[in-house]
């Protein structure tokens, strides 16, 4: 967010008759979005008075009866104020009754514990400016005004220099150039048709320096400086603090002030050293420094590491380039002499040290969006001529100057009917020249056919003959585009395609069960890759240029970083919820995988509070369930298999790992009592299941079919057999209904035992088995018969027995 002080852009171009309505819709049409225009303060029925008494308040110890001189036009008034800094001879602000103040406080006659009170004594945070900007006297009590203010003075915001308004832009990273209030004048220039040259003033050379630059880094193609001395400092002006704060910059000094207020104008962020302080006049750019307690200015340490770039004297860091200057460089009130500088900094790399260091200051944040590189001389002049206004300086150097950059101007060809045809419009030659023209952009028409455009450089967002149509359609207005000349497409109804809309149906599900959707982070660190990873094996994506160690990779799998936000809610008190993510997962060479993660903590309500069952096996087994009945999944399609893929993150006895069309689509279980201790659940029951939801949701699924209410009666018969334990009941039950299909309706295990009469490798499974027939009652004979075929099938394949 930019913002600017209306009264400062008013003296590059004129705006005295726009609303602010008017100027935040001028804008926002032509690109460059206004977020809202606020005023700098508020205050109506004001006036400048003088305290002629104070008295203490008969029945409050903290409150002062004041006589208060309005001037001719009003009088004198009674004035009850409990502010500690009151005096007798102050000149103040005075809220008059009936006047409105920040907050819609209005002003009436009240009467304060018997005393009579017509009207209030201010201070500047009553009347709405930003109480960051305000020291801790003028906090705590009244405003007081120097002795030059006249009583009686009803334009008190005037005389404040507080009668503005901030215009905040929400800027787009194209547009760096209305970063600054020069050229976002110049575009307000062009919007409006309202050409005014734009002088900036210079100084004259009275000595030579004995400054030097010597750049040995790449990361900085140009750095300027010029030595100015005979500096007097001290506060600043009304007009220069309230400027700086309307774009939310604290007063600090005259020179420091200055140095911003160039940066405010155009963009170009200076650095001001103290230059007794400096070791050497010598200064060297570099980028292979490493100083791991650098003092800046703001008095902390910083960790300055190769890569970073440092501007040195006498190998002693004085600024970090495009960042922050040093501590012991800082321009204070008794500095006489300073050098100034204007460089040029590698985009991405002000980005990655300002992040890495968490100093994202004004300067670096304009370094990072990009500045204009073709400014130096003009902006130190520029600085140096404030210091000679207000700091009286009086000697100036010459800039030395090491510049790398090409300084030649940038000049786009292009035809006319280009623009028309991109734009669907159709502009005269003329039109098209004059609204290019009113933005800066000199136009050479060559003939009737082509033109080229040399662009201004404070421009940088312009690469081709695209953004010279988007310039005169921002000028000339987009009402003037012909819909009919425009090509078309048939209206489509728009709908979430079908995988889409499974992944819908899985979320509502999961979310009709109760439980929590989480977004976790898609980047991890590497060790954490190898964590609860069944599903998605493989070489993971590396960030070229991640952030933090901890997010240098694309994470193969999900149920980890599930896993991982369970344990931050559960170590805030919450102990019984369950959680699921729907994420993509990534691997080189490979399909990006649709996985989905759960994990259920503590108690799982059945019928509310009242009966509860530890989250388990069961429970996830039972989700996986559901959602594969959700799309009419046959159980006989999968295979449910003893977990075998590590040892102490799952429980080895409940757990399981889910086949489909022989290929791994997912895991459950409960987690092992070594990885619950280790991620501090402590004896909490964690279940948890992923699944590749990328191939379930490629499983062809059959329509439901209705089939008549059976006429014929069921008949039920119990199988109880003796296997090998390694032998699983799913595989037998798959058996059996594939012996008798045509009759067997149901398979349901109904005991499995182990100990007394069986031996020490074998179980015992029963299971109930369901008959029938849609067009006949079944008879004894045809069941026997069936349940021997399903026993011989048993015998043959798991060497199964019955149980005597």
């Amino acid at each position: 967010m930019m913002k600017f002080s209306l009264n400062l852009l008013n003296n590059y171009v004129d705006l005295s008759d726009l609303t602010h309505e008017e100027i935040a819709s001028l804008l926002t049409n032509a690109g460059i979005e206004v977020e809202s225009i606020t005023p700098l303060a508020i205050g109506s029925n004001l006036v400048v008075g003088e305290i002629l008494s104070k008295e203490q308040h008969p029945d409050a110890k903290t409150l002062s009866v004041l006589q208060v001189d309005l001037g001719p036009k009003y009088g004198s008034e009674q004035i009850v104020c409990g502010a500690p800094n009151c005096a007798v001879g102050q000149k103040v602000i005075v809220a008059r009754v009936g006047a409105k103040l920040a907050n819609d406080l209005l002003i009436g006659a009240a009467n304060l514990r018997g005393v009579t009170s017509n009207g209030m004594v201010c201070s500047l945070s009553e009347l709405g400016v930003n109480p960051e900007f305000l020291t801790k006297t003028q906090l705590e009590g009244i405003e007081v005004l120097s002795d030059e203010a006249i009583v009686g003075d009803e334009d008190v915001l005037n005389y404040l220099r507080l009668d503005d308004a901030i215009l905040h832009l929400d800027l787009l990273a194209n547009r760096p150039d209305a970063s600054a209030a020069i050229p976002l004048a110049l575009e307000l220039q062009g919007l409006l048709g309202r050409k005014k040259d734009i002088v900036l003033p210079t100084v004259k050379e009275t000595f030579k320096t004995n400054a030097s630059v010597e750049i040995k880094t790449d990361l900085c193609p140009q750095f300027a400086i010029m030595e100015v001395s005979g500096i007097k400092n001290g506060e600043s002006p009304l007009w220069l603090k309230n400027y700086l704060m309307a774009s939310g910059i604290r007063s600090i000094n005259k020179v420091v002030d200055i140095g911003n207020f160039v940066m405010i104008l155009t963009g170009q962020p200076l650095h001001l050293y103290d230059a007794s302080k400096v070791p050497s006049p010598k200064f060297v750019i570099k980028d292979d420094v490493i100083d791991p307690k650098f003092l800046a200015l703001d008095e902390h340490k910083y960790d300055v590491k190769a890569g970073d770039i440092s501007i040195t004297s006498n190998n002693e860091i004085m600024c970090l380039g495009g960042i922050m200057g040093a501590f012991n460089s800082e321009v204070q009130l008794d500095t006489t002499r300073i050098y100034i500088e204007s460089a040029v900094f590698d985009q991405a790399t002000i980005r990655r040290s300002a992040l890495r260091l968490g100093l994202m200051s004004d300067s670096s944040q304009r370094f990072a969006k990009g500045v204009n590189p073709h400014q130096a001389t003009e902006v130190i002049n520029l600085a140096a001529a404030l210091l000679k206004q207000l700091c009286e300086a009086d000697e100036f150097s010459n800039i030395v100057n090491v510049d790398n950059v090409d300084h030649t101007p940038q000049v786009i060809e292009a035809t006319y009917d280009y623009i028309n045809r991109r734009l669907g419009t159709s502009f005269s030659n003329e039109q098209i020249n004059n609204a290019l023209e009113a933005v800066n952009i000199k136009v050479t028409q060559l003939d009737e056919v082509n033109f080229k455009a040399t662009i201004p450089p404070y421009r940088l967002d312009f690469s081709g003959p695209a953004d010279l149509s988007e310039e005169v359609i921002r000028i000339l207005g987009f009402e003037s585009i012909n819909i009919a000349d425009l090509p078309y497409g048939a209206i489509t109804l728009g709908k979430r395609s079908e995988k889409a809309q499974k992944e819908k149906l899985i979320r509502n599900h999961l979310l009709a069960q109760g439980l929590h959707e989480a977004l976790t982070y898609s980047l991890t660190e590497k060790e954490n890759q190898s964590k609860f990873a069944y599903l998605n094996k493989g070489e993971p994506y590396t960030i070229i240029n991640p952030l933090t160690p901890l997010r240098e990779q694309m994470r193969l799998n999900s149920l980890y970083g599930l896993i991982e936000s369970a344990r931050y809610n559960y170590a805030r008190q919450l102990s019984d919820f369950g959680l699921f993510e729907i994420s993509d997962v990534y691997k080189k060479d490979g399909e990006i995988q649709k996985q989905l993660a759960v994990i259920l903590v503590g108690q799982i309500d059945e019928h509310g509070k009242l009966k509860q069952s530890e989250a388990s096996f069961y429970h996830v087994k039972g989700l996986f369930e559901s959602i594969r009945e959700l799309f009419n999944l046959a159980a006989s399609r999968f295979k449910l298999t003893t977990f075998s893929q590590s040892e102490n993150e799952l429980h080895p006895y409940r757990s399981g790992e889910i086949y489909a069309n022989n290929r791994l689509i997912g895991v459950l279980g409960e987690l092992h009592p070594t990885a619950k201790n280790e991620l501090d659940f402590a004896k909490t029951p964690v279940s948890v299941l992923t699944l590749n939801l990328t191939e379930l949701l490629k499983m062809k699924t059959s329509t439901i079919k209705a089939s008549d209410i059976a006429k014929y009666p069921f008949v039920k018969r119990d199988l109880a057999i003796v296997v090998k334990k390694e032998v699983e009941s799913g595989a037998i039950i798959h058996t059996i209904r594939r012996s008798a299909q045509k009759i067997v309706h149901a398979v349901d295990i109904f005991d499995v035992y182990e100990g007394e009469h069986v031996a020490s490798d074998e179980k015992s499974l029963a299971f109930s088995l369901t008959f029938g027939d849609y067009e006949k009652t079944l008879t004894d004979h045809e069941i026997n018969v069936a349940m021997e075929n399903i026993m011989n099938e048993l015998n043959t394949r798991y060497g199964a027995r019955r149980r005597s």
